[in-house]
Formats: C-alpha cells, structure tokens, sequence
C-alpha cells in the first residue's frame, strides 16, 4: 500500500579550518547512503525485515566511525551534532546525538522530541535548572556528547506517532537559541510551504542576533 516516507537530517558542526563543515557534510552524505542501502532499497524489493532502531543508530554510528577516522587522518577535533528523522506513514523514528533538536508541531504547541547533550541539558533533565533560563546560561553551547571526536558514540533513539501534529521541526542551535517556541509554531502555522517557513524562521533567528549557524 502507499506509504508516506520521508528521511530528514540536520547536523551543525563543530572544529577550525572548516572542520565543522566538514563534519557535518560527511554525516549526512553517510547516514542518508546507510539507510538507502540498508532500508529504502530492501523494502522496495520486498526484502526488508531490519528492526529500525538498530539501523538507525548503527547509521549514526557509521557517520560516528567515518568523522573520527577523516579527523584522524587530519589531525583535526572536527565533530557534529546530528538529528536524523525517518517519517514511514504516520511514526517518526529518530536517532540523536547532541544538541540539535526535533520537535512536533500540534495544536496545542511545540513538543520538543530530543534531550541536549549539553550540560545545561543534563541541568533541566535532573531538576537543577529551569529551561526558561537556559537561553542565557554560560554553559548552554558546552556538548558532552557529539558524533565524531570519540572512536565510538551512543545514539538516542526516539519513536513519536504523528498523530494530530501538522509539522516537523528539526534545528540548530543557531534557531532554537533565539527564538521561543511560540514563535516557531506562529510561523509554521501561517507558512503555506516548508521553505518559505524555513526562510521565514531563519530571517526571525538573524533578526534577533543571528549569533551562530542557523539551519
């Protein structure tokens, strides 16, 4: 039967001389030719019977393994964060490392999918710090957990049915640092299409200091 699929990946690197770029290009050209291979190409041919958490997180691991081995060879700390989203028909399954963020767009606001491995982050999670205060913290860009300046990572993997959300979210940093989430589900609510709301948020994250890279 016809079957919604879609794959999303956002990645926001990190390191000197372009390292971060680097990173990040490498981690999305890997996860996107893994799961291709491993899913998309099985299932068009019948043959998939792969459990997907597995395959969505050795993907990440892949893009984990080929950075590491790239910076390496360079002599470079060059990582990424990374958040990967497979939306088959109406179940997103998500793989995670860092601070990038996926959230669902519903009728009632934003619902943020993914936890920052960040020490603020950890801070919110254990009752330390409230998260309307983390948009100011000192510590609100300090990672303690990237893809590709450790030989092995460990990946978040998350599964959300859509259900009555109209939107998925994924971002950096660079947007969901500057703008509130009421702002985001505004824009994404009166946007017609998907790149005039991405262009729409990015323009609203510059406005309000546009400090970082914004995807």
């Amino acid at each position: 039967s016809d079957l919604t699929v879609g794959l999303f990946i956002v990645a926001d690197g990190m390191g000197g001389h372009h390292g971060g770029e680097i990173a990040s290009r490498i981690a999305v050209s890997t996860i996107a030719r893994y799961l291709l291979a491993e899913l998309i190409v099985p299932a068009l041919a019948d043959e998939s019977s792969e459990a997907l958490q597995p395959l969505i997180i050795a993907a990440v691991q892949e893009a984990n393994r080929a950075i590491w081995e790239h910076a390496q060879s360079l002599g470079s700390d060059m990582g990424t964060t990374c958040t990967v989203a497979l939306l088959l028909g109406r179940a997103l399954y998500m793989g995670h490392v860092g601070d990038t963020r996926a959230y669902l767009a519903t009728p009632t606001g934003m619902r943020q999918l993914t936890s920052d491995h960040s020490t603020v982050g950890r801070l919110i999670q254990v009752g330390q710090l409230d998260p309307s205060e983390a948009r100011e913290h000192p510590l609100r860009s300090q990672l303690y957990r990237t893809v590709g300046q450790m030989p092995e990572v460990l990946v978040d993997f998350g599964y959300e049915q859509v259900g009555d959300a109209t939107h998925l979210l994924m971002a950096s940093d660079g947007l969901w640092g500057l703008l509130e989430d009421e702002l985001l589900l505004d824009v994404l609510q009166h946007q017609q299409w998907p790149q005039d709301a991405c262009s729409e948020l990015i323009a609203r994250a510059n406005l309000a200091g546009g400090d970082d890279n914004i995807s």
